[in-house]
């Protein structure tokens, strides 16, 4: 692809990242490792094509398209606050996150833990998504921060609103094509969930009953956003 790509193929672009960033951080998972750092600068983008070279997550999708999206892959970096999922319940601040989420924790491993660690990493990605969404793939603006902001919007405004977060974005001239692409194949309700995966993971623990645990497979799998886009 080239800068000048049409917005069609920016959107087959942008897809396919956005679900090899989910493949990849369900790896690191089913590896019992939560990244709880995660952040665009530590998602860096290379190609299966030799002679590609080793590009910044941010950098490549906002200006340079020059690998087939086919052939992308998504490798993770800045692990240094990573652990063990298995682990989590000796982490201390890790606990006291998941006890700020209203988490009845009984000391020991549980599956409510197991599923916050999953969910905090689940959730960092949708806002990165957000960022890099809203920050030049789809338009020339450049907003620090927009991801962080449209995640609290969503949270603490919107409460769970997508539709209120949609129609939010929707007033912001020069958005319109990012709008587009996630009205396409229920791209607001894959990110609402994604948002909300720590809020899950707390109704999870306090009722087993009513959900199960969220996972980057489950994103995948059920949402229509990853089928092809038109």
């Amino acid at each position: 692809l080239s800068p000048l790509s049409s917005i069609k193929q920016r959107k087959t672009y942008m897809v396919e990242v956005m679900r090899k960033c989910l493949e990849a951080l369900g790896k690191l998972h089913k590896c019992d490792v939560a990244h709880r750092s995660l952040g665009a600068d530590s998602i860096l983008m290379t190609s299966t094509k030799a002679g590609d070279d080793l590009r910044q997550f941010g950098l490549e999708v906002s200006s340079v398209y020059a690998s087939d999206p086919a052939s992308l892959r998504i490798i993770f970096t800045d692990l240094g606050f990573a652990g063990k999922i298995s682990d989590s319940h000796k982490d201390a601040e890790f606990c006291g996150r998941a006890n700020g989420f209203g988490l009845k924790l009984d000391g020991g491993s549980s599956l409510g833990l197991t599923s916050f660690a999953i969910a905090e990493d689940i959730h960092a990605l949708a806002v990165v998504f957000l960022d890099v969404l809203f920050n030049g793939v789809l338009t020339e603006l450049q907003s620090e921060g927009v991801g962080e902001r449209l995640a609290n919007l969503m949270v603490d405004v919107f409460t769970g609103n997508t539709k209120e977060l949609r129609d939010y974005c929707a007033e912001e001239a020069g958005w319109e094509d990012v709008v587009q692409l996630l009205d396409e194949k229920k791209g607001w309700d894959m990110l609402g969930l994604m948002l909300f995966a720590r809020e899950r993971a707390m109704e999870l623990a306090n009722d087993t009953g009513r959900f199960g645990v969220l996972t980057c497979e489950g994103v995948l799998g059920g949402s229509e956003f990853f089928s092809s886009i038109g």
